[in-house]
């Protein structure tokens, strides 16, 4: 209903700022004044219908082994992400690259799975962030992912991004920099690219759209 909704308003924007520049071009200021105003009054009301809903939203804390189903902006929402590892660490990777965190790294291990016939993962396009009872955010730290999944291929573990056909899963690492201090961490995951999430942020009632409330995991697993 959300991506209908904003598919609706989208084309109905384009059409009436296509005839407030056709009617500027033609001189016909009346009519450019009018699909200027419905312009206006379209993209205000809709985002103050986002507004609404996405302020009456609340975040969600997941249950244990339940799984966060990751929609996008494919309205199969085929995929989904349960949290199967967790492992604290001041430094990843060896010298003279090792990486010291500012915090600690929570080095986090994904299960990611798929309902579609001929999934087509994309590792790259799943990221997430750490949420703590506070309310404070910690980001990932993409060189100390790498640097983590270099140190493993150096030693023979198996890739933990790699994917698994016959059961239409894969295995995603997050290394995120969390501060020691923290209390009650869960984590928030996010799928798709850059585009996709721009696209999301409007999409009204995507549980990834500006101010709505987030499924967030609790990072209490203790081993991998």
């Amino acid at each position: 209903m959300g991506l209908a909704l904003y598919i609706v308003t989208v084309v109905g924007c384009g059409y009436l700022a296509y005839l407030t520049y056709t009617s500027h071009q033609r001189r016909s200021y009346d009519r450019m004044a009018k699909a200027a105003l419905g312009l206006v009054a379209w993209i205000a009301i809709y985002l103050l219908a986002l507004t609404v809903v996405s302020l009456a939203s609340r975040d969600r804390i997941v249950g244990p082994g339940e799984e966060v189903v990751l929609c996008g902006i494919d309205p199969s929402c085929s995929l989904s992400a349960s949290v199967i590892g967790l492992r604290r660490t001041k430094t990843v990777g060896n010298p003279p690259r090792e990486l010291i965190a500012a915090g600690v790294f929570y080095v986090v291990t994904l299960r990611v799975t798929s309902t579609a016939a001929n999934p087509a993962f994309k590792p790259g396009d799943l990221s997430g962030y750490v949420v703590d009872e506070n309310g404070r955010e910690f980001s990932m730290v993409p060189q100390a992912e790498r640097e983590l999944l270099s140190e493993m291929t150096s030693s023979g573990a198996a890739s933990t991004s790699a994917a698994e056909p016959a059961r239409n899963a894969y295995k995603k690492l997050l290394v995120l920099d969390v501060a020691p201090d923290v209390r009650e961490p869960t984590l928030v995951i996010t799928e798709g690219s850059a585009l996709e999430r721009l696209v999301e942020w409007f999409i009204m009632g995507d549980e990834a759209s500006l101010l709505h409330g987030k499924p967030r995991i609790p990072l209490r697993i203790r081993t991998e």
